[in-house]
């Protein structure tokens, strides 16, 4: 944002979510950082007038306007192939970042050189941590997640890891989505995101190939940053988010040698997807006005 060459690039990847993407950044520049920043905001082909306002009302920050909507992962890699800084950060646009939050990400890349990526304190708008920054599924935990965390509860508790209140430090194994910073050397040496995956299992992927290149992942509490969630996908609906989540985590098993066949990877999960359906549309159903 100034003469300073940057030590840190935030990439904010944008489609129709004009209102948040603004108070995503007011939240960045109302604040003072250590650091020098470089903001820079891809806009997927937003319908919405993002561009445009968002050029209007912070004419500093770095704007990419892509053809059509992309999907997350090229909108980042985009990004990320202007970027200028030591650090890269992906930050949803529906987040709000806080006080100290980025000068706790670059301390701790600083005092953990063998840290090639940094996950950060998932804060719901309510003020509550959110239980994020879990470990990586596998087809049990999967089932448990689609039913609920009612089936195979001991792996889904093992993928959630539950005795961690995520209030302290600590090595894990995956990084959350919504705000996550890397190293830009090795998010260059990693070559980018894997642009098949359009939306979801982006970043379990990246922590799986970091893992091959003895990439650590350090989760920093004092990274707090809000996320209001689900907000760029909220056209797709529950059903839709769902299907698609199944989809890039067949293909991220498919990927990494973890399935022994994709079909059969869907004719194990699609009917507990179904069932979930099923029970969601009971409960409407029997749910009666006051």
């Amino acid at each position: 944002m100034n003469d300073v060459p940057p030590r840190l690039s935030a990439i904010i990847p944008s489609f129709n979510t004009a209102e948040l993407t603004l108070a995503c950044l007011q939240s960045i520049l109302a604040k003072h950082w250590r650091f020098a920043l470089e903001l820079i905001v891809v806009d997927n082909a937003s319908a919405d007038g993002s561009p445009t306002r968002i050029a209007e009302r912070f004419p500093n920050v770095r704007l990419i306007q892509l053809p059509r909507n992309l999907g997350y992962g090229a909108a980042c890699n985009a990004a990320a192939a202007q970027a200028t800084g030591d650090f890269l950060l992906f930050l949803n646009s529906d987040t709000e970042v806080q006080e100290g939050a980025l000068d706790a990400l670059l301390r701790t890349f600083g005092e953990f050189p063998e840290a090639a990526a940094v996950a950060c304190h998932e804060v719901a708008p309510t003020g509550e941590t959110v239980m994020g920054c879990r470990s990586h599924h596998t087809l049990r935990s999967a089932i448990s997640f689609l039913s609920g965390y009612r089936l195979f509860c001991r792996e889904g508790n093992r993928c959630r890891i539950v005795d961690w209140d995520r209030r302290s430090d600590r090595w894990v194994d995956n990084v959350t989505g919504f705000a996550w910073a890397i190293r830009h050397e090795m998010f260059d040496k990693l070559g980018g995101f894997d642009e098949r995956l359009f939306l979801y299992c982006e970043e379990e992927d990246m922590a799986l190939r970091l893992r091959q290149l003895d990439g650590r992942i350090r989760y920093v509490a004092a990274a707090r940053i809000v996320h209001l969630g689900a907000r760029s996908s909220r056209d797709l609906g529950h059903l839709g988010r769902r299907k698609r989540w199944l989809r890039s985590f067949v293909y991220l098993r498919e990927k990494h040698g973890h399935s022994v066949s994709p079909v059969l990877d869907y004719l194990v999960l699609y009917p507990f997807l179904l069932l979930w359906w099923l029970g969601s549309r009971a409960k409407k159903t029997t749910r009666t006005p006051r």
